[in-house]
Parts: structure tokens; C-alpha cells; sequence
């Protein structure tokens, strides 16, 4: 598994006001909702960068959604990654997610060099994980754990039945082989010399390359890939691989950015791998680093080294986040009402400070915010990314709302940089819910280049935009309420000569958002009428 444009225009400001009625025992029912927007007050430059999606070998010669999803930019990433050869082209390892084998990434041909042609065709920029680790596939044949050589395992591959899953039938894990068994050495030169063959070749012109990560969750190497780097990996291993590659990406290339360092989630944010290991409550590692948490440990040492060498090595603090929640990263059965209104909740965990996640995470995870505290606390002008996320529920309106409410909060909350992993299907709900922000009308049309933080009320979510070119506003209103109805009216405020409004509604089905007749506005105000488990997007003009 294993996100900057600066004009200077009018500023909007988006307050939202609602008052809760008495609830109705049953059925559906009304409830009041006063929305303003200011166009006088603060707006924040929304980075298009957080309309990032992923590369999926699985479905790159076959779905055609991630070509029209309206993605600004797509991550080539994935615990695969870590492994992929690029000199030879084609070839990587997914470890633990298939067998621990050496494979072809596509059919044919040149998988890196087929994704930035992808990428330019789309008009997406492109932002690649290169590997770290020190491995990479030899080939497209080899494989751990031969079931010839290492005995009967619990599961074998289906088209490849000496292909084990290295456990054995008793359950125990069985010893990792020589690297060399599966792989070839890398090295920090070589993965400069891919980003030079990028430039020099041409790639970048094709799709510009903004970005590269330095590799992939780290943090779970000792699992996702233990037949090659079976010791789980410690504070000083995930730093210094991050200064060497770091080191040699700059000065093959000054301009593009460097993420990392990938870690997978919640406690990859506090300890190391080896932490993990020898359980929480020890701890050694992160106790031998002055017990400081290990993303706040790692930001202050790239700072040291940067100030030694003179050489900036990181643009990005890179994090991944999955909603921790029992069933809701999955596509969840449409009748299953507590599972859909989990997922929807489990978004507050990106921003809500009084939202404890419902796992065992069992904490406030506040995750934007705390982000960038610990960015303005250990290295200040630090790009926050979110390398990987997907709250689930593809086939789902739940899924929908999810993911539109993940995007406006990237967008309000100054995320640099976001990549949904992988790609929903065509015309699924989940797609539906990134085209909120990115195509709603079919012709074009997405949220705006500026936005500001607005007033979010128990069950409604609303967010805002302008740009530089038309001076339009973009309004989206989220109802995350199954059985309430919102209904009242937007007022705007110092917006200019503002006519008419154009409205779009998305309420589930492969179908996407219906548009209601344009209205007028009178008196700088419209009316709102928001549907239960639904979405509303408007454009003034």
C-alpha cells in the first residue's frame, strides 16, 4: 500500500450558520440551514496537487475511470514499489500481497515509461516512489518461499503452485532466503540516474514529474517485504536512507519535491518498526532517541543535516491514512446502515478535534492539524502530503459523501499534496464523490482556486471557492443525515455582481449529478434545499 499557484484577488469567506430543530421520532424530516458567503474576508490557495490518485497495474489496460476522474496528478507507489527495477523496466515484487514473486508490472513493454505517456494523455502530472529499501527485482520469474524447496505452505499461488506464501502448515513463519534469491542491490545513485533518464529523456515534458517519495511505508518493511528485509527497521535506518536518496534525487534534480518519509499510519507517526516489534510499552527504539516521537525526531534531524550540507533534502512531510474502524476501508454491503455511518463519521478524524476514531486506535487522531503543528513546531514551510487514503465504500453513497468530505477538508486545510489509492471504477459512487470537486457538470467545470475555512455543523459539511480568472464562486454542501432534510438559504455578501446560480445534485447511482434549473438570485440571496444523504453543488455567476 503500503498534495501552489499565487494570485492575489477578491477574498471570500464562507460562514455557515444552522439551527437544529426538535427531531421527528421517525421518517424523514426538516431541519433549518443559513449559509453566508463574504466574499470580503481571508481565502487560502487550494493546492491542486490534492486531486492525486494511483497507479494500478491491475487496471491500467482495462478501466478507464482514472482517465476521467479528473485527477490533476497520479502517484506511481504501492508496497510494489519498493521493489521495482527500473533499468530493467518492468519487473517488481509486491512481497507479502502475492507470494512474495518477482513479476511483470504490465503485459509488455516499459511500465514507468507507459505511465508517464498515461499520465500526459490524461493531462496529470506525475509523482514516483523510488525505492529505498536496497533490493529491487532481478527478474520476472523468481520467488521466496518454492514449496519444492521449502516444504508444504498454507497457501500457494493459483497459476504458479510452487509459489508458497512462506508459512508453513503449522502456521510458523518460515525464515527469509538470501536477498539474492529474488533481487539485485541498489543503491542512492540509482535512483538519481532514474530521475536524470526522466529529464533527459523527455518524460517530464510529457507529464511534468512533481513529485518523488522516498519509497514506501517503511515502517512495515519487516512485513510487507521480510523476505529481503526481514529486521524491522529503527529510527536511524529510515533517516539515513532518507539523506542518502534525498542527497543523490537533489542533486540530479534541484527543482522537484521530496516527500517522506511514506510511514503507513497512526503508530507509524509516535515509534519505529522495531518499537513495533518489541511491543509499545518497551519501546527501545524511540526511548534511545530521547523518547521524542519518531515524524517530530525525523523532521529535526533532516533540519540538522540540511544545515551541515546546505543541501535541502526534504519539500513534503509524506504520511499515509486509512480509517481504522472495523469494515469501513472495504466496500461496505449498502444495507448496512451502522457500517455507512461509520465510514461517513470516520472523515471527522482528518480534522475534528473532538472526534475519537472508533477502533483500536481509540484516540483523537486530528490528523491535518496535528500534521502541521508538528511541521511549524520541527521544520516550519514544510508541504504536508497524504500519500495514500481511501475511506472506502466505492459502490456506495456513503463512499461518495466520504470521499468528497476528505477532499474539501484537504483543500480548506492547507494539504499540499493527496492521492486516493488506487482509483474507483466508472461511474461507481466513490467516483462520483472526487468528481464533486474535479468535473461535477460533465463539461469541465470544478471547484475554484481559492478557498477558506468554513463553520461545519453536526451532519453538514460546506465548502467554498473563487479564482483569480472569473471571480465565480463554487459552493459544495455535503448532507452526511440519512433521514434530515436541509433547507433555508444562502446569502452572499460584497460578491460582486452576482445574477444567477447554476445547481447540480448528486444522490447516489452510476448516473452522477442531475442539474436543477438555473435560479435567479434576488437580493444576493438563494434558496438551499439539500437532500438527506446527498450532495449540492453550486456556481454563481
Amino acid at each position: 500500500m503500503t498534495t501552489w499557484i499565487r494570485f492575489r484577488l477578491t477574498f471570500l469567506a464562507v460562514v455557515v450558520v444552522a439551527a437544529l430543530l426538535t427531531l421527528v421520532p421517525s421518517g424523514e424530516h426538516t431541519q433549518p440551514l443559513g449559509v453566508m458567503v463574504d466574499c470580503a474576508n481571508d481565502r487560502k490557495l487550494i493546492s491542486p496537487l490534492i486531486y492525486g490518485i494511483a497507479f494500478n497495474p491491475l487496471t491500467e489496460l482495462s478501466q478507464t475511470s482514472q482517465f476521467t476522474i479528473g485527477a490533476t496528478t497520479r502517484r506511481w507507489g504501492g508496497d510494489w514499489s519498493s521493489r521495482f527495477n527500473w533499468q530493467q523496466g518492468n519487473a517488481w515484487n509486491p512481497g507479502y500481497n502475492w507470494y512474495w514473486r518477482n513479476m511483470s508490472v504490465l503485459p509488455s513493454g516499459n511500465a514507468w515509461q507507459r505511465f508517464f505517456e498515461n499520465n500526459a494523455k490524461a493531462n496529470m502530472s506525475s509523482a514516483l516512489t523510488l525505492p529505498t529499501m536496497g533490493w529491487v527485482a532481478k527478474d520476472t520469474t523468481s520467488y521466496s518461499f518454492p514449496v519444492s524447496s521449502r516444504g508444504a505452505q498454507q497457501a500457494v499461488a493459483p497459476d504458479l503452485l510452487d509459489a508458497g506464501n512462506g508459512v508453513s502448515l503449522t502456521g510458523k513463519l518460515l525464515l527469509a532466503p538470501k536477498p539474492q534469491v529474488t533481487s539485485i542491490e541498489t543503491s542512492p545513485d540509482s535512483s538519481a540516474k532514474w530521475v536524470t533518464a526522466i529529464s533527459d529523456e523527455g518524460w517530464s515534458k510529457k507529464s511534468k514529474l512533481e513529485l518523488v517519495f522516498l519509497d514506501n511505508e517503511p515502517d512495515l518493511w519487516n512485513a510487507t517485504h521480510r523476505d529481503v528485509h526481514p529486521t524491522p527497521s529503527t529510527y536511524d535506518e529510515v533517516l539515513q536512507r532518507s539523506i542518502d536518496y534525498a542527497s543523490a534525487i537533489r542533486a540530479a534534480n534541484s527543482t522537484v519535491k521530496i516527500a517522506g518519509p511514506s510511514s503507513w499510519g497512526w503508530w507509524g507517526y509516535f515509534y519505529s518498526a522495531a518499537d513495533a516489534a518489541a511491543g509499545f510499552a518497551a519501546q527501545p527504539d524511540r526511548r534511545a532517541h530521547g523518547n521524542v516521537p519518531f515524524l517530530e525526531w525525523y523532521l529535526s534531524e533532516i533540519v540538522k543535516e540540511e544545515t551541515r550540507t546546505g543541501t535541502k533534502l526534504l519539500d513534503l512531510l509524506d504520511v499515509h491514512y486509512y480509517p481504522t474502524a472495523p469494515g469501513v476501508f472495504g466496500n461496505s454491503d449498502a444495507d448496512n446502515l451502522d457500517l455507512q455511518q461509520a465510514r461517513i463519521r470516520s472523515t471527522r478524524s482528518l480534522w475534528d478535534s473532538s472526534y475519537t476514531e472508533e477502533s483500536w486506535v481509540n484516540a483523537r487522531v486530528v490528523l491535518i492539524p496535528r500534521m502541521h503543528a508538528i511541521i511549524d513546531r520541527f521544520r516550519p514551510g514544510t508541504g504536508l502530503s497524504i500519500g495514500e487514503y481511501n475511506f472506502g465504500g466505492e459502490n456506495d453513497i456513503s463512499g461518495a459523501l466520504a470521499q468528497a468530505e476528505a477532499l474539501g477538508r484537504f483543500g480548506g486545510g492547507g494539504v499540499s499534496a493527496a492521492f486516493l489509492w488506487t482509483h474507483p471504477a466508472e461511474k461507481s459512487e466513490q467516483y462520483w464523490g472526487f468528481r464533486t470537486f474535479r468535473n461535477y457538470d460533465a463539461q469541465g467545470s470544478n471547484f475554484l482556486e481559492y478557498s477558506v475555512p468554513t463553520t461545519t455543523v453536526r451532519d453538514m459539511s460546506v465548502f467554498a471557492s473563487t479564482d483569480a480568472a472569473t471571480n465565480e464562486q463554487v459552493v459544495v454542501l455535503i448532507n452526511k443525515a440519512n433521514k434530515s432534510r436541509f433547507a433555508g438559504t444562502l446569502k452572499l455578501k460584497q460578491c460582486g455582481d452576482v445574477k444567477s446560480v447554476r445547481t447540480w445534485n448528486y444522490g447516489g447511482g452510476p448516473l452522477g449529478f442531475v442539474e436543477q434549473a438555473r435560479s435567479v438570485v434576488n437580493n444576493d440571496q438563494v434558496p438551499l434545499d439539500v437532500n438527506p444523504w446527498s450532495i449540492q453543488v453550486l456556481r454563481f455567476t
